[in-house]
């Protein structure tokens, strides 16, 4: 079978929706295709369209061939119900075929990726975005912060419900976790600036002034060994500790969860953030921002997370020291995440609040006939 874009929370949704039973057509895009592929297995149907692997290519026709493939094949199939994951090439596509009731769901704030990474690309991106804005009748958003953003920045004027990504089930094997042993941080994340590594980095340096044997684990695009980043910190004296591990895939990410005694998350900004979710899968206590979007709501406001301006690196470093030393505080704050891990982030939870926006878009689209 082809790779798609591997959407993690949308695999996710696809189980569950298997799971209670219903059947699923899910079309995706590749960038090893050059050609449409299908298959079909029980009540599974898969299609993936072309998709170009040079992003220029991509921006310079507002991602038309995507497009026009995806349209022909969302016209393609018998459903109930259309559900377009992201406000871009999907939503567009989909959008195109005309087929009705077709939901939304919003994973990003496009103002605010634009504002946290400046270049052409999001730039359309953006202007992709508010193109489909106007012609989406109901929308979905992860977070009560990525609503608010679609509401202030995108100027979106209809009711948003929020849906939130359920935990991706990772199989996470705890033996290796040495607690007595030295702080070993993890940080799933990739290298652009609104993920924040170099404040990371700060940070990590003054909690080895503290804990010398501390160790530091990078994984996630651009955080390769070699790269860039990992160049620039050495460079500055900052990369004493840390291993810098790049992408890896899913078994091995499960296995660096196992293995580490705490979660430090940097970004400046996440609509929800499913890496800390997954770190209190494998009760790690985690350290992430106080004003990082959609970050305090996804970790209850602090019940399930330590909290922290995470610009401020001595800040970040004393939170870290701080929570390690306290294994009593560890432990209330996973337990408080692990609940809400079973009943808001639940797969067949939020496969069960989709079914309702399901139900609705189906009611409105009878009632405008």
């Amino acid at each position: 079978m082809p790779s798609g874009l591997n959407g993690t929370t949308v695999n996710q949704l696809v189980r569950s929706l298997l799971d209670l039973g219903h059947r699923v057509t899910l079309i995706t895009a590749g960038s090893s295709r050059r050609e449409t592929w299908r298959a079909e297995r029980g009540r599974l149907s898969v299609v993936v369209v072309p998709y170009r692997a040079r992003a220029r290519a991509r921006f310079l026709d507002q991602y038309r061939q995507e497009r026009r493939a995806l349209a022909a094949e969302a016209a393609r199939v018998d459903a109930d119900v259309f559900h377009v994951h992201w406000t871009y090439e999907f939503a567009a596509g989909a959008l195109a075929s005309k087929r009705r009731p077709l939901l939304v769901t919003a994973h990003d704030s496009p103002w605010t990726i634009l504002r946290t990474v400046p270049d052409l690309y999001r730039l359309g991106r953006l202007v992709l975005a508010l193109r489909v804005r106007p012609r989406i009748r109901r929308l979905t958003a992860v977070s009560p912060y990525l609503a608010e953003r679609w509401r202030s920045t995108m100027f979106y004027r209809r009711p948003i419900r929020i849906v939130p990504n359920a935990v991706p089930q990772l199989r996470i094997d705890v033996a290796a976790r040495d607690l007595d042993g030295p702080l070993v941080l993890l940080e799933i994340a990739d290298d652009s600036k609104r993920k924040n590594i170099p404040g990371l980095l700060e940070a990590f340096s003054l909690v080895r002034q503290a804990l010398p044997d501390a160790r530091l684990r990078l994984i996630g695009a651009g955080l390769e060994d070699g790269g860039p980043l990992a160049a620039t910190a050495r460079a500055n004296g900052l990369a004493e500790g840390v291993a810098f591990l790049g992408t890896m895939d899913r078994r091995d990410v499960a296995a660096e969860l196992g293995a580490a005694t705490l979660f430090v998350h940097a970004s400046l900004e996440e609509s929800q953030g499913l890496c800390m979710l997954e770190a209190l899968q494998a009760g790690l206590a985690v350290v992430a921002g106080a004003d990082s979007g959609g970050v305090a709501w996804t970790m209850l406001d602090g019940e399930a997370a330590r909290l922290v301006d995470v610009k401020d690196p001595r800040a970040f470093a004393d939170a870290v020291l701080m929570l390690h030393a306290d294994r009593g505080e560890q432990r209330r704050l996973v337990e408080a995440g692990q609940a809400a891990l079973a009943t808001r982030y639940a797969p067949e939870v939020v496969a069960g609040e989709y079914l309702q926006a399901y139900a609705a878009a189906i009611d409105d689209h009878a009632a405008r006939r």
